[in-house]
């Protein structure tokens, strides 16, 4: 959707019908390949030039290997916290990246 920037997520819109962990479980499956429970983490309203969202967060732990859908993505790789971090001002993201990092990062830290 965006040739050459960088995402931080797998992601996609909610479809009529279904809810938001729904779709996060069918996004995971079709952008990774994974089957798995997505843990809830919480919702952030993003409004920037490009784009405006209501964006439900979840997060998944497994010991599966993921396999990158193609026609999803060209490149894929695991950065920590502290690494994406610092990606930020050295790399193009998406609109909104920074601002949904830093809603992660919080929400991550009351887990």
């Amino acid at each position: 959707m965006f040739p050459s920037q960088w995402e931080t997520s797998v992601g996609g819109h909610v479809t009529y019908g279904d809810d938001t962990r729904e779709t996060a479980v069918r996004e995971l499956m079709e952008e990774l390949g994974l089957v798995e429970t997505p843990i809830y983490l919480g919702r952030f309203s993003y409004r920037g030039e490009e784009e405006k969202e209501n964006i439900t967060f979840f997060y998944v732990v497994t010991k599966k290997r993921p396999k990158l859908n193609r026609s999803e993505a060209t490149k894929g790789e695991y950065l920590t916290i502290h690494e994406l971090e610092k990606a930020l001002s050295q790399r193009t993201f998406v609109d909104g990246t920074e601002e949904e990092f830093y809603v992660i990062k919080r929400l991550l830290s009351k887990q």
